[in-house]
């Protein structure tokens, strides 16, 4: 194949792609002047009944697909024992390569846009009874719009039909394999590709694959098989802590390892990433803030009346009451009079109580607005905030919550301090925390159920940035494994916190098992 040749009613223009079976050249047709993407049955495999039987099973399969993120079949035939696939031409970039561009994680509504157009089109494919088998950045395409869209149906199998895979040989790429597709690829269903996918969302989130090689050396596809069958993948979290705890959950979900434990299908796996975002990402134990009440009116003033208060005016009648009836209403209308004249009365002492204790109330704000710099060393007991001379948070439900918030952020590991406080908007506190060389930590912070949105950043004690969390969430946890002992600075703040006065938590945990190295290694 060469640039300018021309194929029926197509002229090859360049190449621009290749693959197992063949390459993909950018044509146009020679009549219409519409611009495509033809595949080129490879030369050396257009000799193997299989594999032609194959390529002619990914056209059947894309015919059968008609759907905006699948990249469909326009065209299909055969010329000179070769067989030539003809598809629409999008222009754009692999997420292969857009992955290679970030060199780490995708922006999280990049990640998520693309994840919902890979879901809906293989929960469509999946309805039409194929699965694809092989779901990999490189066989997604991104268009000028900002969509994804599916491709490359080469090895995919239509339920039903005969499998063309040779004994003994796995079909897919390891990086994204499923454990059934590595153990028994003859014996597979549509959630092989719910797994596969998951391991791209993972990708797009945390920068890197669920599981990589140990090393450049070894058998790389025999470890990559091994750690799918085996080893659990680490949280998303560890990679790029800014992902909420809720949406790792929801991706990790799609990686278990017994299908069954996997969402029943790619549109299930939709609904939940949909769900959360619908949700903005707060956890079950943090309820959201209440309304802000109305906004007050400003008392309507009192009418003023001289000092001294003069004595309630008699109302004495010029003639006797004509009737019984008159002399009832009058002696109602000295009672109401007198009645208001008392509750004024009332309500101007004690308008007036408030204003002598108006220095107090001020100094108290001041306080409360001023960041202020607390001690936490790894050598500190779990202490109630009475106890360390902290103010309370809220009340003791608030304090319980925030206790039980912690611990399961610690996730079963060792707590060795916390600290409780409270923040006015646009401040910070600054915590003294002390670590150890070589011993893995976390630190976990938690609002109480009427703040939210709490913002976590890690110094060293010349300044440098160590760690930060500044997503929208009430639950940040940080994980650090110090190069050195000794003290770090941990900035807590709550800067969009909508309430007065933001009460807050933080915890320092460490594994049990961690040692800390012998000094000189």
């Amino acid at each position: 194949m060469k640039t300018g040749q021309q194929v029926r009613d197509y002229i090859l223009e360049k190449k621009i792609g290749e693959g197992g079976m063949g390459e993909v050249w950018s044509a146009v047709h020679s009549v219409l002047g519409r611009r495509v993407a033809i595949k080129v049955m490879a030369p050396h495999v257009a000799a193997d009944r299989e594999f032609g039987e194959r390529f002619l099973q990914e056209a059947r399969a894309q015919a059968t697909l008609q759907h905006p993120r699948i990249l469909g079949v326009t065209d299909f035939f055969a010329e000179g024992g070769v067989y030539y696939l003809v598809m629409p031409l999008v222009e754009g970039e692999t997420l292969n390569d857009r992955l290679e561009r970030a060199h780490g994680p995708l922006p999280q509504e990049e990640a998520l846009s693309y994840a919902r157009d890979l879901l809906d089109a293989l929960d469509y494919a999946h309805q039409k009874g194929i699965i694809h088998r092989d779901v990999k950045p490189a066989n997604v395409l991104l268009d000028s719009q900002g969509h994804a869209c599916l491709t490359d149906f080469g090895i995919a199998l239509l339920v039903g039909q005969q499998r063309l895979t040779r004994t003994g040989t796995s079909i897919g790429t390891p990086h994204y394999m499923s454990p059934e597709q590595i153990r028994n690829p003859k014996r597979l269903d549509h959630r092989a590709d719910v797994y596969s996918v998951g391991c791209m969302i993972y990708e797009m989130l945390a920068g890197r694959p669920p599981f990589l090689p140990e090393s450049e050396d070894g058998d790389t596809d025999f470890e990559l098989k091994e750690a799918h069958m085996y080893h659990q993948p680490e949280p998303i979290r560890r990679w790029n802590p800014a992902v909420p705890a809720a949406l790792d959950a929801a991706v990790l979900r799609a990686l278990a390892k017994d299908p069954d434990q996997r969402y029943g299908g790619c549109g299930e796996f939709r609904r939940a990433l949909e769900t959360w975002e619908r949700a903005s990402g707060p956890t079950p134990m943090h309820p959201p803030p209440p309304p802000k009440p109305p906004p007050q009116r400003a008392p309507v003033p009192p009418p003023i009346i001289p000092t001294p208060v003069p004595p309630p005016p008699v109302l004495v009648p010029p003639k006797p009451a004509p009737t019984s009836k008159s002399g009832l209403a009058i002696g109602l209308i000295v009672l109401l009079f007198v009645v208001l004249f008392i509750v004024y009365a009332a309500t101007r002492k004690k308008d007036e109580e408030p204003a002598e204790e108006t220095p107090a109330a001020t100094t108290e704000t001041t306080t409360m607005e001023t960041s202020t710099t607390s001690e936490m060393t790894t050598d500190v007991t779990a202490t109630p905030p009475s106890a360390s001379g902290a103010p309370e948070p809220g009340d003791s439900r608030d304090l319980s919550l925030m206790h039980g918030s912690l611990d399961r952020a610690g996730g079963g590991l060792s707590k060795v301090g916390d600290y409780y406080d409270k923040l006015a908007p646009n401040t910070s506190d600054n915590l003294e925390l002390g670590m150890q060389q070589g011993i893995p930590y976390r630190i976990a912070a938690v609002c109480n159920a009427y703040c939210h949105d709490i913002d976590l950043t890690l110094f060293d004690t010349d300044g440098t940035l160590l760690l930060k969390d500044t997503a929208t969430n009430d639950t940040p946890v940080l994980e650090i494994t110090p190069t050195r002992s000794g003290k770090f600075t941990l900035r807590v703040s709550m800067a969009r916190c909508d309430t007065s006065i933001c009460h807050y938590g933080v915890g320092l945990f460490r594994e049990e098992e961690a040692t800390t190295p012998p000094a000189g290694k």
